[in-house]
């Protein structure tokens, strides 16, 4: 994996088509389990920041947000070759930068799909748990389809008491398995660059 300064946009793209993609089978209603498999991981260049002040400044809203559930759970369709992504429901527990009010219900992208039932995850992203609280960083979500984007994949979100681990997601074999982790890599060098970012936002954002 290549250290970048800008998730390419084409990529960002193909996440929003196949999950906006409803009538060719894209993307499925539905939720996790935590028998669900997990599957291979795919690389991709992505922003990868060194601190809190360089996330803030590419994220259009901030905010404390509880996860509600997933509206729908990204497909991948072999025959087109899209890259879905699967949308999930967060409820605005506070806002610390942009629009979204407290009380709004919002949808967000995350870069993870089912593909022949198992789950396919993009540099080891760690999908948002249901129930749990999050401070997470977004762009996008403004338009009409009103879907935002989480900022640097693991990077823009934080779960307060979750842990992080060095590993790689295909070292799981099950989703419950990812439970009350907040973010895995097999490089310990971003691990504690996470960490270190993750506490000073919560210094930030009580």
């Amino acid at each position: 994996m290549k250290l970048r300064y800008l998730l390419p946009s084409l990529l960002i793209l193909l996440f929003l088509i196949g999950c906006n993609n409803e009538n060719s089978g894209q993307s499925s209603s539905g939720e996790l389990t935590k028998n669900t498999k997990i599957g291979n991981s795919l690389s991709a260049d992505y922003n990868i920041p060194k601190s809190v002040e360089e996330i803030e400044k590419i994220s259009e809203d901030i905010v404390e947000a509880r996860v509600v559930n997933n509206i729908s759970i990204g497909i991948y369709d072999e025959k087109n070759g899209d890259i879905p992504s699967t949308i999930t429901e967060l409820e605005v527990l506070q806002n610390y930068k942009g629009s979204f009010k407290k009380g709004k219900k919002i949808k967000v992208a995350e870069p993870y799909y089912l593909n022949d039932g198992s789950l396919e995850f993009i540099e080891n992203y760690i999908p948002l748990q249901k129930n749990e609280n999050y401070t997470i960083f977004l762009r996008g979500g403004h338009e009409s389809d009103g879907i935002s984007s989480i900022i640097s994949m693991g990077y823009g979100k934080y779960q307060e008491d979750f842990k992080e681990k060095q590993a790689e997601v295909t070292d799981f074999k099950t989703v419950g398995e990812l439970e009350e982790l907040d973010f895995i890599s097999p490089d310990n060098t971003l691990i504690t660059n996470y960490k270190s970012i993750k506490e000073n936002v919560f210094q930030i954002y009580e």
